[in-house]
């Protein structure tokens, strides 16, 4: 029923919502996620959780915020949106990757990520080989990932 990813992101220090929907979404920064939110549910989608990474979040926290997103019982996509600033995305895309070979996804997994290293990061979800979908703004992600589900019900 999710209650237990609600107690591990309180004990991770994650600020983390969840809702009735099939959409999760990893952000950082909390203004970015319900920007994020808004978007999703304007173009028709249903957000199952949110959960804000922190704008300095290392590989470890990535992959631990990772894992929880999966773990929502009714998520069919996930939506990592990162604005990076002081967050650096490669540091994003390592966990992100290091987490996907650890525990395939099994979701179609949209990625936006725009400022620091956001090239380098996106090269290296490229390079994994893992179903990355690299979109760059945050309407074409949320407008990718829409379609990616309405394919999957199908």
């Amino acid at each position: 029923d999710g209650k237990e990813q609600e107690a591990l992101a309180h004990r991770y220090n994650f600020s983390y919502l969840r809702f009735k929907g099939n959409i999760a979404c990893l952000t950082n920064g909390a203004g970015l996620g319900l920007a994020t939110l808004d978007l999703i549910t304007h173009k028709k989608g249903k957000v199952a959780c949110l959960l804000d990474i922190g704008t300095e979040p290392t590989k470890e926290r990535v992959s631990k915020a990772f894992r929880l997103t999966m773990a929502e019982p009714d998520v069919e996509g996930i939506l990592i949106n990162i604005l990076g600033e002081v967050t650096r995305c490669d540091i994003i895309a390592q966990g992100l990757i290091s987490t996907a070979q650890q525990v395939p996804p099994g979701v179609p997994l949209v990625v936006r990520m725009a400022g620091t290293n956001a090239s380098v990061g996106e090269r290296l979800l490229t390079e994994s080989k893992l179903p990355f979908i690299i979109t760059h703004t945050m309407t074409e992600a949320v407008e990718r990932l829409i379609k990616e589900l309405k394919a999957t019900q199908k």
